[in-house]
């Protein structure tokens, strides 16, 4: 009942907000890193900090998490970031994003990697809020993130089920669930990945486990309608090239990958081709089973991590 007076925009939303809850009582459970879940709506007053912190509470209390705002310069953004890794948190929640966001610090903590110096050694529940119209998501941060949208209108929202909030029963039933799980042959894991493919198979396993995995995921076309074409980066290039090492000229000049490299804004001449895979190794180097390497003597290659 804690979710139940939401706003939400379709069943897809819902699910994603109890996959939020669910994921604090057993992130260590979840192989490698998870995604950001965005909570956004298109006006105030939907209730998406609200909801952020009714989906973190039962697992951490509400004084336990602190809201960080990330400004709108990027030097302010990396500072409140840092400052916020610093702290060694269990989850991080960044709140009222606006402007543009598209720090490549955020893009290396998500990944699990570390930012100044910081080693998370404990990968933290990530939650941000935004209203969308004023949020302009880059490439590397949108990829991260799984959408959770409200509707813009009045609501009243229930206070009781969090006022009167029972953090035990949540547990126990974060626990049967878990319990559940295991007993159907999930399979923890603690291995270090940069891609989301395992906890997505994680997720689906135990909201199925729990009956709720219906919508799950079905509305990231607000990612993919944006990153689809670089999405299919890596696949496209294994098609064209296999194993062979090429030089950003030859991919240039032979335009086999413009479609997908057009989307990212790399193509006008083999220097800004070069460029562009070099921002893609640090934001995303794998992808679809892939993996991009830069070798020596300016030369690049796909390779298959199956």
């Amino acid at each position: 009942e804690l979710l139940d007076s939401f706003p939400f925009v379709e069943d897809a939303d819902r699910v994603h907000s109890t996959a939020l809850l669910l994921q604090t009582f057993f992130r260590a459970s979840i192989p490698g890193n998870t995604p950001i879940y965005l909570i956004g709506s298109q006006e105030t007053g939907a209730g998406k900090s609200l909801l952020a912190d009714t989906c973190l509470a039962p697992a951490f209390g509400f004084e336990m998490v602190e809201a960080t705002a990330l400004g709108g310069y990027r030097s302010t953004q990396a500072r409140a970031l840092i400052a916020a890794l610093n702290k060694n948190p269990q989850a991080v929640k960044l709140d009222n994003v606006q402007y543009s966001l598209d720090l490549e610090e955020l893009a290396q903590a998500v990944s699990g990697q570390r930012v100044a110096g910081v080693h998370l050694p404990a990968a933290p529940t990530w939650v941000m809020t935004a209203i969308r119209p004023k949020l302009k998501l880059g490439d590397q941060i949108a990829a991260r993130c799984v959408f959770i949208n409200l509707e813009d209108t009045e609501w009243t929202h229930d206070l009781a089920p969090i006022e009167e909030l029972d953090r035990r029963r949540y547990a126990e039933a974060a626990t049967s669930i878990l319990r559940a799980w295991l007993d159907q042959g999930g399979k923890p894991s603690w291995g270090t990945l940069r891609r989301f493919e395992r906890w997505s198979a994680v997720m689906q396993e135990v909201l199925d486990v729990a009956g709720l995995a219906e919508g799950f995921l079905e509305n990231s076309g607000a990612v993919a309608s944006r990153n689809g074409a670089r999405r299919g980066l890596y696949r496209a290039w294994r098609a064209a090239y296999g194993n062979d090492e090429v030089t950003a000229r030859r991919i240039f000049e032979d335009e086999t990958l413009r479609p997908q490299l057009e989307t990212g804004k790399g193509w006008s001449n083999p220097q800004a081709v070069g460029m562009y895979l070099k921002h893609q190794l640090k934001a995303e180097p794998e992808q679809d089973g892939f993996r991009l390497e830069q070798l020596p003597r300016s030369r690049w290659r796909v390779i298959s991590l199956g």
